[in-house]
């Protein structure tokens, strides 16, 4: 089953609501049942499974710049819409590069004009094993997956298909940050064996001003 452009979009509002309910139990205005959210995104709830990563933005309208606030997801095929909720919570608290994302936070964003909350919900489909020809791939269509032992530890890291676009690198490049972020050392074509998948991404995004005025 493929996913659609108006379930990602659900999915992304729905991890909005389920990241405010999670972060102070009062804030009960947005406690809504997932048929409501799905009704006013114009999506009927089918459950299905897939890969799945949620990100956290902080945008800045009037630099029109983004800030990252977490990023985190799961190549299993998991049970959706019910993966989503819990992957916004894991996203937003648990990314060990940031702070939890915090109530006092959400409402500087909600009182400032300039900023704003963004979740961009992707679902990952159509792998391809690129092992044999790593640089097989396309800048700002695929994302990309590596995985090796870097001495005794099994090495891994992934890119969604935004990103290499979004930092201007090559191919190369990208595959020498995959390395680096999955904390080894080294470019990437001089670590044997490594395995590379590409992937394709169905994303879909919302902000908490966007959400409110969709569902609330």
């Amino acid at each position: 089953m493929s996913v659609t452009p108006d379930a990602v979009y659900f999915y992304a509002n729905l991890a909005i609501h389920s990241l405010l309910n999670s972060i102070d139990p009062s804030y009960s205005k947005v406690s809504l049942p997932e048929s409501e959210i799905a009704t006013a995104c114009d999506y009927v709830i089918t459950p299905f499974e897939a890969p799945l990563f949620v990100t956290w933005n902080i945008i800045n309208k009037e630099t029109k710049s983004k800030k990252l606030r977490g990023c985190i997801g799961n190549f299993s095929k998991l049970p959706l819409p019910k993966s989503v909720k819990e992957y916004a919570l894991i996203s937003a608290f648990e990314d060990e590069r940031f702070k939890p994302i915090t109530l006092d936070e959400i409402l500087k964003i909600e009182n400032s004009p300039n900023l704003d909350l963004q979740c961009a919900v992707t679902i990952l489909h159509s792998f391809e094993d690129i092992t044999n020809n790593p640089l097989n791939w396309n800048i700002g269509e695929h994302g990309l997956h590596v995985i090796f032992k870097y001495g005794n530890r099994r090495c891994s890291a992934t890119f969604l298909p935004e990103v290499a676009k979004e930092q201007g690198w090559s191919k190369k490049e990208t595959l020498d940050a995959l390395v680096d972020k999955s904390g080894a050392y080294g470019d990437w074509d001089t670590i044997k064996p490594i395995k590379v998948e590409r992937y394709l991404g169905e994303k879909a995004q919302s902000t908490l001003s966007e959400f409110k005025i969709v569902v609330l």
